[in-house]
């Protein structure tokens, strides 16, 4: 184990995690968490048998990351998603397991996007699901050889509690080859690939700096910032269909129109017309709003702008 990656994946992972959990709660969280240490099988069966309540995920690209909470500490939680008071609700239960996915769907979901910077990609959860009570070698299973654990500590709208987030040893190897490769570390396309995609916004009968015949050889335009304040239209698209002009002609009130996406599949976010993010609907202040989970890689928006 690398203690440094081991530390960065861990403090990436929760600073995401609980910004997206204040988001899906209107709260503030702050956290500290300890050193990484070897998550080996003493280790798990300790903290599954206090930390009960897991939330688990794939990672996109290789890995597996894992959030156990002491069922106290979950049922506070489940009842601030359920907007009852934290101090009525002393534990966890199945009939909690709606709540205890909208906050798999926050701390998982939005803790994994807060890798891409360090791994290089852009990264998302996949199959995140919570579990409570299940036996320390299942997750074991889920980790693979030699993960890594750290203790959490956190306050916020539910008072004090604590966590472990586990990790296994492929996404320490994937940000040590992203580090032996010398990419600097948060940036998901490296300063080189940036000036060469924009340099294709030049017309291709411009030549270049260089005194070229245009292309992708020559430097980035160095005047972005006198297009910033251009206003774009952003459209949350729920899904699409296409259906005859007859179809269209026979709709009235009460029709219902099929939109080809599953009810827990993300709500994408396009602007002009270009897809840049996915997330889930939320309700702010009586509003509908949209809680972004998955932003599309640089290189593919910045391409989609030419």
């Amino acid at each position: 184990m690398d203690a440094a990656i081991a530390a960065k994946i861990a403090n990436d992972f929760l600073t995401a995690a609980f910004r997206a959990l204040d988001a899906l709660l209107g709260t503030t969280h702050t956290f500290s968490a300890s050193p990484a240490k070897s998550a080996d099988a003493p280790f798990l069966l300790r903290w599954c048998e206090q930390y009960p309540v897991w939330m688990h995920a794939q990672i996109n690209g290789g890995g597996t990351v894992a959030l156990l909470w002491p069922s106290a500490d979950a049922g506070r939680l489940t009842a601030l998603v359920a907007g009852e008071d934290p101090a009525t609700k002393t534990a966890v239960s199945a009939a909690d397991l709606g709540m205890l996915k909208e906050l798999c769907n926050a701390l998982i979901v939005g803790g994994a996007a807060g890798l891409s910077g360090l791994l290089g990609d852009t990264v998302h959860a996949v199959d995140a699901a919570p579990a409570i009570g299940k036996p320390a070698a299942e997750l074991g299973k889920l980790l693979g050889q030699a993960p890594s654990g750290v203790h959490v500590k956190f306050e916020g709208a539910g008072g004090s509690g604590s966590a472990v987030l586990i990790f296994s040893a492929d996404l320490e190897k994937r940000a040590a080859r992203r580090q032996d490769a010398g990419v600097t570390e948060g940036a998901i396309v490296s300063d080189a690939e940036v000036k060469d995609i924009l340099s294709g916004f030049r017309p291709e009968d411009e030549p270049d700096r260089a005194g070229g015949n245009g292309g992708h050889s020559g430097p980035a335009p160095e005047n972005l910032d006198v297009i910033m304040d251009i206003e774009l239209t952003a459209t949350a698209r729920m899904g699409k269909v296409e259906v005859p002009l007859a179809e269209v002609l026979s709709y009235g009130p009460g029709s219902i129109i099929e939109l080809g996406r599953l009810v827990d599949e993300p709500i994408e976010l396009l602007v002009n017309g270009k897809l840049i993010a996915r997330g889930d609907v939320v309700v702010v202040d009586e509003k509908f709003g949209l809680r972004i989970t998955e932003i599309v890689s640089p290189r593919e928006r910045i391409e989609s702008l030419r």
